[in-house]
C-alpha cells in the first residue's frame, strides 16, 4: 500500500516528466508539447505544463523560469512563433528561442524572467495562445494574508506559492487543496501561531524529500503544537535520514493525525526540554523511525503499525523520561508488528504499554538497561536479543499474562531479563 501511494504522490507531482539538469534547482522541468494544424483558426497542442496536462485548441500554458519548454511542431503553412505580444507577422519575436518560425520542427525556449508571452502563428492572427510565466519561488512564508487558508491563494503567501525545492514557513493554520513537495516546513518562533494545523482537502498529500537541508520538519515555537492532520511522506531524494527537530524550550509538540509514510528513516529529536511526538495514525513504508534525545513518543489510540515494516529506534540517552516511549494503541491493535523490533541503543529508555496484545514484535537492548512497563496482558510479544544489558519488565498488578513466542534460539547474551509485579505462571516463553 505505502509503495502505491509514494508512486501516485511522485508521479502527481511531476507529471511524467524528466527533472531539470540544473544543479541549483532540480525542480525545475523539462517539459514537451506537440504542435499541429487542421485549419488556419487554432493551433492543437497536446502536452503538460506546470498546471498539469494541456491539449486542444489554443490552451493557455504556464511555466516556471528557467524551464526548457520544447514546442515540436508539425503544421504545414504555420510558422510558429513565440512573442512578447500577440499578432500576426514575424515582429516582436522573444529573444534566445530556437528555430523560430519553423513548421517543421522543434521550437525551444528557457524562459529568463517571469510575464506574460504568446505563441502565434506568422499569417493567422486567430491562431494564437498565451503563455504566464512565474517568477521560482523556493522560500516563503504562509501568512494567510488571504484569509482563506489555502496553499493555492497566493496572497496568502510572504512571497508567493512556493514552486521548486522549497523551504516554507507556516504561520497560521494550512489547508492543502492539492498534493504539495516541499524540501522543509517549518514553525517561527517570532512569527507563528501557538498551535499549526494543516489539513487537506482533494485528498491531498505533503512529501518531505529534505533536499538541501538537515531537518524537513522544525517546530522552532516554543510551547507551541504542529499538528499534521493529512496524509504526509518523508522520501529523501538524496538518501539519508531526514530529521524532525523540536528546536525550542517549553513544551513543544509535533502530531501526526493521519498516515505517516516513511520511505526513509526519520530521525525525531529535541532541544533543551522535553517535547512530544504524538502518533494517531497509521505508520506505514519501511524507513525506521528513531527517537534521539529530549523526546518523548506517544502512540495513541487509533495508531496503526500493522503495515509498517521498519524497526522502532530508541537512540537517546538520559534519564528523567527523557526517553519515554508510551504506547495507547487500543487492544488488540498494533503497537509493533510481529517481523519488526523495538532496538534500544541509549540509556535509560522507558517503554510503557497500556493496551492488550499490541506488542508483537521483537526488542533488542544490546548492553543498555530499559524499563518495560506492561500495563495490560501480552498474548505474543516477540524475541528477546540483549548483549550485556538488562531488560526490565514491570508487570501492573491485574496483568495476569505475559506471553513471550519461542525465544529458546535467541541471544540473550551476557545479559539478564529481571521481572517485577508478576506472580506465579505469569509470564511464559
Amino acid at each position: 500500500m505505502s509503495s502505491k501511494l509514494y508512486n501516485f504522490v511522485f508521479l502527481f507531482f511531476i507529471f511524467n516528466l524528466a527533472f531539470s539538469n540544473d544543479l541549483a534547482n532540480p525542480f525545475l522541468v523539462d517539459y514537451s508539447i506537440s504542435v499541429t494544424a487542421s485549419s488556419n483558426s487554432n493551433y492543437t497542442l497536446s502536452g503538460n505544463d506546470f498546471n498539469g496536462s494541456v491539449s486542444g485548441d489554443d490552451p493557455n500554458l504556464t511555466f516556471i523560469v528557467g524551464d526548457q519548454i520544447t514546442f515540436n511542431v508539425n503544421a504545414s503553412g504555420h510558422p510558429f512563433y513565440l512573442k512578447t505580444v500577440a499578432g500576426s507577422g514575424d515582429g516582436n519575436q522573444i529573444s534566445g528561442v530556437t528555430n523560430q518560425g519553423t513548421t517543421n520542427g522543434a521550437v525551444v525556449w528557457t524562459p529568463a524572467a517571469a510575464g506574460t508571452y504568446y505563441y502565434q502563428c506568422g499569417p493567422h492572427t486567430a491562431m494564437v495562445g498565451t503563455i504566464t510565466i512565474i517568477k521560482s519561488t523556493s522560500v516563503s512564508t504562509f501568512n494567510n494574508a488571504g484569509g482563506d487558508n489555502l496553499w493555492s491563494n497566493a496572497a496568502n503567501w510572504s512571497d508567493g506559492i512556493p514552486n521548486v525545492a522549497t523551504r516554507v514557513t507556516v504561520n497560521s493554520d494550512l489547508i492543502i487543496d492539492s498534493s504539495v513537495t516541499v524540501a522543509q516546513i517549518k514553525m517561527s518562533n517570532a512569527t507563528s501561531d501557538a498551535s499549526v494545523t494543516i489539513t487537506a482537502t482533494n485528498d491531498a498529500i505533503f512529501t518531505f524529500t529534505g533536499v538541501g537541508v538537515t531537518q524537513p520538519v522544525q517546530n522552532n515555537k516554543q510551547s507551541s503544537s504542529f499538528i499534521f492532520n493529512l496524509p504526509v511522506v518523508f522520501d529523501s531524494s538524496e538518501d539519508k535520514t531526514e530529521t524532525l527537530r523540536l528546536n525550542s524550550g517549553g513544551d513543544q509538540q509535533v502530531t501526526f493525525l493521519s498516515s505517516l509514510i516513511l520511505n526513509d528513516e526519520l530521525t525525531v529529536s529535541g532541544k533543551n526540554k522535553l517535547h512530544d511526538l504524538n502518533i494517531n495514525g497509521s505508520l506505514l513504508g519501511a524507513g525506521n523511525l528513531k527517537f534521539g534525545n529530549k523526546v518523548q513518543a506517544n502512540f495513541g489510540a487509533s495508531y496503526d503499525g500493522s503495515s509498517h515494516t521498519g524497526d522502532i529506534i530508541v537512540a537517546g540517552t538520559g534519564t528523567d523520561n527523557d526517553n519515554l516511549i508510551t504506547s495507547n494503541v487500543l487492544d488488540d491493535g498494533t503497537l509493533l508488528a510481529s517481523a519488526n523490533k523495538i532496538d534500544v541503543q541509549g540509556a535509560g529508555a522507558k517503554i510503557i504499554v497500556n493496551g492488550a496484545n499490541t506488542l508483537k514484535g521483537n526488542i533488542t537492548i544490546g548492553d543498555n538497561d530499559p524499563t518495560l512497563t506492561v500495563n495490560a496482558n501480552q498474548s505474543a510479544i516477540g524475541t528477546i536479543t540483549m548483549g550485556a544489558g538488562t531488560l526490565n519488565l514491570v508487570l501492573a498488578a491485574d496483568v495476569t499474562s505475559a506471553a513471550f513466542v519461542d525465544n529458546s534460539s535467541a541471544d540473550w547474551g551476557t545479559g539478564s531479563l529481571v521481572i517485577t509485579g508478576a506472580q506465579d505462571d505469569e509470564v511464559s516463553f
